[in-house]
């Protein structure tokens, strides 16, 4: 039985590209994968004490179909209920099974919500 009954929005990933012109570096996003099924979850205070993050921090956990391509450097886009776009860095990326290593059943995605000031 898969998990596809429990992903219940959709996210974009994008994928970074740096460039260095002139001994400057810059950072842009682009399109990586899209529609991308996933259930979203943001973390509670406890777990955030759990994983050592600060207050005041946002830090989503996401869910998806295993084999989505999604790296620890990437960055992912999703509209919650209430219509609120949401960005979010990805910090961890790893496929999970259930006590079988060749039976990957789900991909966990972590990460912290990127504030208007690091949008870049």
């Amino acid at each position: 039985m898969g998990i596809t009954h429990m992903l219940n929005t959709t996210m974009t990933v994008q994928r970074p590209t740096v460039s260095n012109t002139g001994g400057r570096k810059s950072k842009a996003w682009s399109a990586h994968l899209s529609g991308v099924a996933c259930r979203a979850h943001q973390l509670s205070g406890s777990e955030l004490a759990r994983y050592g993050a600060e207050r005041g921090v946002n830090r989503w956990r996401f869910s998806v179909e295993p084999g989505n391509d999604i790296k620890r450097t990437d960055r992912i886009l999703f509209t919650d209920r209430d219509g609120v776009l949401h960005t979010v860095d990805v910090d961890s990326s790893v496929d999970s099974s259930q006590g079988m290593r060749s039976l990957s059943t789900i991909r966990v995605i972590e990460g912290e919500e990127v504030t208007s000031a690091d949008q870049s």
